[in-house]
């Protein structure tokens, strides 16, 4: 069962076009300046195809940061820690388990 469980896990076949999506998204966050305007709009050429190439848990995620963004209050510590939890969650999505790791290490 647990041999079964690891080929599971590390059988996952990633697609090209949902690397290079998460791929966007990591290297916009290393970049990103604070400019709320400018997030709005990746956000929104990134949503396509998140809602066809991300899984469910990268798809909530995504859709919690966006609705962050639609309140006036969204802070950046939220947008932040927002960010991180999507990174995390799309490291899982690429098989990575993130031990020992916290989405704060994300937090740029």
């Amino acid at each position: 069962g647990a041999i079964r469980s690891y080929l599971q896990r590390h059988d996952k076949q990633i697609s090209p076009e949902k690397s290079d999506l998460y791929m966007e998204i990591v290297v916009f966050w290393q970049t990103y300046n604070g400019e709320q305007k400018r997030l709005v709009e990746r956000l929104s050429e990134w949503l396509p195809r998140m809602q066809l190439w991300a899984c469910d848990d990268v798809l909530k995620q995504f859709l919690s940061l966006c609705d962050q963004l639609q309140k006036e209050d969204a802070s950046q510590d939220s947008l932040k820690k927002g960010f991180g939890k999507l990174i995390m969650e799309i490291r899982k999505d690429m098989g990575y388990r993130n031990r020992g790791l916290k989405s704060s290490y994300f937090d740029m």
